[in-house]
């Protein structure tokens, strides 16, 4: 759509690259028209270092308008305001996934590993936030939670529009 407004009334845009854009509509049945996109583009950011190679072995004209911007930030060390809004204790030690619900995030994937560690570091939690952009496999989601013997709660951001369900990892 961006490129289309470009081409009908000038208006210039960016795109920011994320991981579904490189990894597979630049090689998919999407390659020529996310080629037109990029290529039409007034700017490029991407978060890593490696993405930005990927793009450009793909399209190097692209380099001088690619530009990186790292996803994560360095946080102060200050206590965390709003955290009697996770019902986890002061003392645990939280993993946070921020990842839309759908397959290609895996967001299942992290659970056997981070089990295996709660067994030696009981504090250890993981916070999945997310939008539910596909809704059969949130359902996926949480009916694999079911058989486990890990209490489950289910929050919403009305603001965010986020569905985010923490998974505390303590067993039984």
């Amino acid at each position: 759509m961006a490129y289309r407004l470009k081409e009908q009334y000038g208006i210039p845009y960016v795109i920011t690259l994320t991981g579904t854009d490189i990894y597979e509509a630049i090689i998919d049945h999407r390659r020529e028209e996310t080629f037109r996109a990029l290529n039409g583009a007034a700017g490029l950011v991407v978060f890593h270092e490696s993405v930005r190679d990927r793009l450009l072995n793909h399209l190097p004209q692209l380099e001088a308008s690619t530009v990186v911007i790292p996803q994560g930030v360095e946080l102060p060390e200050e206590p965390c305001r709003r955290a009697r809004e996770f019902p986890f204790s002061s003392d645990s030690f939280s993993f946070l996934l921020p990842a839309g619900l759908r397959p290609v995030k895996n967001v299942l994937f992290p659970l056997g590993p981070l089990a295996a560690l709660h067994d030696q570091y009981p504090r250890i939690r993981l916070i999945l936030a997310g939008p539910v952009l596909d809704p059969a496999y949130a359902a996926q989601v949480m009916d694999s939670l079911k058989g486990t013997r890990s209490p489950i709660t289910l929050a919403e951001s009305a603001m965010m529009k986020w569905a985010a369900c923490t998974i505390r990892l303590r067993w039984c």
